[in-house]
């Protein structure tokens, strides 16, 4: 039972509060304790900071069809939302993405996503917030990577597709490489190329898919809603996909406040 509840003697219990479309707040605390007998604390959220909230699992919405934002890997997201603070070290915050690791691996056999989960907010976390160069080098390494694949398929008939493929595969060696790189933990970095190598080959195509119906969709929203306009309904502007950071802070106010004093009635 690596999570449980604050006095540890039974299952964790995960209660949230909707603050916003995609905020929540953390009622009800719980901890997780690992396997060498670490005890992790979740504590819940503090009613009276409006920004004392978390959107669980941080996936883009264009890759939701692959790792949802609430799931089996709940808790273990809540978990990294509370190790994970502004001023932190390298080191601490490699700790974190570690412990998110292990406790995500204990939410459920997702072999494959899982360590997908834990590449990203390696690389697009703590790398990024960390070693931004470095980063930007990793990113490019694998769009080269994937440029020379494209190239060996003989997608683009004017180049020689054996040199290409002979790139491909020393990039793809040479990835291997990261490994030493300080934001990740030793014993997971192997994983850190290898998971986002393979994961922009098989997440790429879909999203670029699903980018071009989801615009579609909000066309015909727009023109429907340009319909109705027209006619006797006041025209009504179809909801964003992704919520101003203004409306979800206007959000987490009125939900404070609702917390610190619900009104009568």
């Amino acid at each position: 039972m690596p999570f449980s509840n604050p006095a540890g003697d039974g299952p964790a219990r995960v209660v949230l509060e909707q603050v916003d479309d995609t905020q929540f707040r953390v009622l009800v605390p719980f901890k997780y304790i690992d396997a060498a007998g670490k005890e992790y604390d979740v504590p819940a959220s503090d009613p009276n900071d409006p920004n004392d909230v978390t959107d669980l699992a941080s996936v883009p919405w264009i890759l939701r069809w692959l790792v949802a934002s609430y799931g089996q890997h709940t808790t273990a997201a809540l978990l990294h939302d509370r190790l994970v603070r502004p001023g932190m070290t390298l080191p601490e915050r490699v700790e974190a993405d570690t412990v998110f690791f292990r406790a995500v691996e204990e939410s459920g056999n997702n072999w494959m996503r899982h360590r997908l989960m834990w590449a990203a907010v390696a690389v697009g976390g703590t790398m990024w917030s960390h070693k931004k160069k470095l980063c930007l080098l990793f990113f490019a390494h694998l769009v080269a990577f994937w440029a020379a694949v494209l190239w060996a398929t003989g997608l683009l008939p004017w180049l020689s597709p054996l040199w290409a493929g002979i790139a491909a595969i020393v990039l793809f060696l040479l990835g291997f490489a990261w490994r030493l790189a300080p934001t990740a933990d030793p014993s997971l970095s192997w994983w850190m190329w290898v998971a986002a190598a393979v994961g922009v080959g098989l997440i790429v195509p879909p999203c670029a898919l699903i980018a071009a119906s989801v615009r579609v969709v909000q066309l015909i929203d727009h023109i429907v809603a340009a319909v109705k306009g027209a006619g006797p309904q006041a025209y009504e502007q179809p909801s964003p996909l992704k919520p101003s950071d203004l409306a979800k802070a206007e959000a987490r106010k009125a939900s404070a406040m609702w917390t610190a004093e619900p009104p009568a009635g």
